[in-house]
């Protein structure tokens, strides 16, 4: 009777690597995003993220439009 171990471990890992590259693959589909919600994350709003907002401006069907801006929150005043 032969060694039936390391056809095994093969077989093992060859369905442990497939069921993870399915499941990273189940998880990378994108959500359809809402061309009419234009996200901006960030600290500073400067010409790169003007630029953006007026890109995604120009795609927007309707005249309804959500901006959600994620800053760092309040600076307090210098004395």
């Amino acid at each position: 009777m032969e060694n039936k171990a390391p056809i095994f471990l093969a077989a093992l890992a060859a369905t442990t690597a497939l069921t993870g590259v399915a499941f990273y693959v189940s998880r990378r589909v994108t959500v359809l995003e809402d061309p009419s919600v234009i996200p901006i994350i960030t600290p500073v709003i400067d010409l790169r993220v003007a630029d953006y907002v007026l890109a995604r401006l120009e795609r927007i069907r309707g005249d309804e439009v959500t901006v959600v801006l994620h800053t760092p929150g309040a600076v307090p005043p210098r004395a």
